[in-house]
């Protein structure tokens, strides 16, 4: 792509403006609860542009927009089912906000005991490393598409971005970085580029007129299969609902009516955001013929349609996308090793000695996304199969901590294993041949064992 040396100076000052801005709100980290949850002082408006920033990453940007180009109309009823899943969290929001924890593995642990709270540590561990390696390799990805650098040289920067906002500052850096990035976004990716995609292609009519002249049948809500769709509202809710990024910014609020508010109001304007960026897909269609993957039509859009430092603007608000989720999944990764396992180990370790392990296993947990990055293509499929096992995993017991009483302890923690990993073993070996995502087999399977086994440990005493 031809980039102007002043659109690479945008997007270099971007870099810098966030890690200094990282790096400044260090000083408020002073102990580990300022570390994870920034002193539980987010604001509505800094909640709402970290869930927002959170959400809208690589996945958004790339692989949703590149499913819109590929399925039709009927992928938007498949994108809008995150949002539908983020209902049952934001019903979750005031339980999650008033207990006081700062992840969930610690809100199942107060609920469960400590076994519980290890097991959806390690379960939560797996997903984070994935997703973090997806997004590190998404940043590489756009940098080496918009002519930046090469594929690994993009992924050893954005690393080190990414490394600089979250292992300084906490929830503190990564919360307000977010929400400047989340401006960016908004105005760049979620308005600006649709609007001129749209125009440059002759408008809404003319667009939808070629998508059905190249690709008949795209236009119906019908372009995907009853029996995918289903797959995906399980994949989808069960994520959404069971969010560890998001599930941190509720427990990092000022309040419980800001966690509900703002969980509220962040699942509305991702909605509408998602939406609109998809919809460039069926631009592409006319603007861009030649296509050879879908993934790549944002940063193809925004090189042809935009002048010099403008370009340069968007680009930066591209790269924000993925750097912003980035960095949340990151940070959870570190303190989920510190507060949620070697703590459950060592229950005596001070503030100080903590808050050191948190960054030195983000530290630790960075590198090794870090490397399945570098390991190629995979990591996206990574990141799907090991989502659908933590939502399989994980939303049906914190839907149970918050409004079912008197479940064991042991069937909990049975139900969780086996929803995980029946969901893994699925996906391996069946999901292909039968079409049916695992993560509906594991749903089940651990929604049924929570049940059956707290019937037969009836007369056990749940685990303190």
């Amino acid at each position: 792509m031809n980039l102007t040396i002043g659109d690479v100076i945008v997007v270099i000052l971007y870099f810098l403006v966030i890690i200094g801005v990282g790096i400044y709100y260090s000083k408020k980290v002073t102990s580990s609860e300022s570390y994870v949850v920034a002193d539980r002082s987010l604001t509505m408006k800094v909640m709402i542009g970290t869930t927002v920033a959170t959400c809208m990453g690589s996945g958004a940007v790339m692989a949703d927009v590149g499913f819109t180009y590929e399925s039709g109309v009927g992928a938007l009823l498949v994108i809008a089912t995150f949002n539908v899943g983020w209902i049952a969290l934001i019903m979750m929001s005031k339980k999650l906000r008033a207990s006081e924890c700062t992840t969930l593995p610690d809100f199942l642990g107060k609920t469960y005991g400590k076994s519980t709270k290890t097991i959806a540590a390690i379960v939560t561990l797996v997903a984070m490393i994935a997703s973090t390696a997806a997004q590190i390799a998404g940043c590489g990805t756009i940098m080496e598409a918009l002519g930046l650098t090469d594929r690994t040289t993009g992924i050893l920067i954005g690393f080190a971005v990414i490394m600089l906002i979250t292992i300084f500052g906490g929830l503190y850096s990564v919360a307000v970085t977010d929400t400047i990035q989340a401006v960016l976004l908004t105005l760049g990716i979620g308005i600006i580029l649709p609007i001129v995609a749209f125009r440059a292609a002759g408008g809404v009519g003319e667009v939808f007129e070629t998508v059905e002249s190249v690709n008949p049948g795209i236009l119906n809500w019908g372009s995907i299969s009853a029996l995918e769709i289903i797959g995906y509202i399980f994949v989808y809710a069960f994520n959404a609902g069971s969010h560890a990024g998001y599930s941190q910014r509720i427990m990092a609020s000022v309040d419980e009516k800001t966690a509900v508010k703002g969980s509220i109001l962040s699942n509305i304007i991702t909605l509408v955001m998602a939406f609109s960026i998809v919809s460039v897909a069926f631009c592409a269609y006319k603007l861009i013929p030649n296509l050879e993957n879908p993934e790549m039509i944002v940063p193809i859009l925004i090189q042809q349609l935009f002048p010099p430092v403008i370009k340069g603007a968007l680009l930066a608000a591209l790269i924000a996308l993925v750097i912003s989720t980035a960095d949340s999944f990151l940070l959870l990764l570190g303190t989920t090793c510190a507060n949620d396992i070697y703590r459950s180990f060592k229950p005596n370790i001070n503030g100080d000695q903590l808050l050191k392990l948190s960054r030195i296993f983000t530290v630790v947990g960075g590198i090794i996304a870090l490397g399945l990055a570098l390991s190629g293509g995979s990591v996206f499929t990574l990141m799907r199969s090991g989502g659908a096992a933590y939502g399989a995993g994980m939303f049906i017991p914190l839907v149970c901590a918050c409004f079912v009483k008197n479940l064991k302890t042991k069937a909990v923690n049975i139900g969780m294993l086996a929803g995980c990993f029946s969901t893994l073993i699925w996906n391996a070996t069946l999901k292909a041949s039968t079409g049916i995502n695992g993560i509906i087999i594991g749903g089940i399977i651990c929604t049924v064992c929570i049940f059956v086994f707290s019937a037969a440990f009836k007369g056990e005493e749940a685990e303190k």
